[in-house]
């Protein structure tokens, strides 16, 4: 059985990016408190919002979902792209 990462990742990311629930939550059009549920793993999103999440902080579905750490990941590809200039 698969574990879900998905709470952490939105924590993780959302940090990483230096949003606040509510910027997030009115992009997605859903409330702050949604979106805090997301976080905390008390509920989980339906599928298109997860779709737009993973949309939002540029990530695939299966990595906002299954990845430990895809902030890190994406700090670690910044890092390549920066030394690449």
């Amino acid at each position: 059985m698969s574990r879900y990462y998905m709470a952490e990742n939105l924590k993780r990311l959302r940090t990483f990016y230096g949003y606040q629930q509510k910027e997030i939550a009115d992009q997605l059009h859903i409330s702050r408190q949604a979106y805090s549920n997301y976080e905390r793993g008390t509920r989980m999103p339906d599928l298109r919002t997860c779709i737009q999440l993973a949309e939002f902080y540029q990530v695939t579905l299966d990595a906002l979902l299954l990845a430990k750490d895809p902030a890190r990941r994406i700090s670690e590809q910044a890092k390549k792209e920066n030394k690449a200039l």
